[in-house]
């Protein structure tokens, strides 16, 4: 089934001249994990787990910034298991050793530290609001 048709015209900055492009997103429905896998756009997977990743992080803090950093090191530690189970696991290798890593300082210390907190904060605020690269099909 056709959900949707894109059409992107815009001038090419180097040659002006005009570019258009259109593709089109088709999607079907199926109760066979097998088949539904084969057909599996990892690409789209990883940015959807990417931007997951974001929320997870901004949870983690708030967990641990309320006084529940067994809690928040719980849910990093779910989320690099959840990850290293993904389809998109290639992508987001990077992803799973930074909530493990995380979730053993928060769960040694106690708490989330002022440097693992603002750069966790940080993180999280640059996967949600600034483009993130797109992966290539030959990686």
């Amino acid at each position: 089934m056709r959900a949707a048709t894109i059409k992107v015209e815009y001038m090419d900055a180097l040659s002006g001249s005009v570019v258009a492009l259109e593709s089109t997103l088709d999607i079907e429905y199926t109760s066979r994990e097998d088949y539904a896998e084969k057909r599996r756009n990892v690409n789209i997977s990883a940015q959807a787990e990417t931007a997951r990743n974001a929320e997870i992080l901004e949870q983690a803090v708030k967990l641990s910034d309320s006084g529940k950093a067994k809690e928040a090191s719980a849910l990093l530690r779910e989320r690099a298991e959840y990850i290293n189970a993904a389809p998109a696991a290639p992508h987001l290798q990077n992803w799973s050793d930074y909530f493990g890593s995380l979730a053993a300082d928060i769960l040694t210390e106690g708490e989330m530290s002022n440097e693992n907190r603002k750069s966790t904060i940080n993180k999280a605020y640059s996967t949600k609001n600034q483009q993130s690269d797109v992966f290539d099909d030959k990686e």
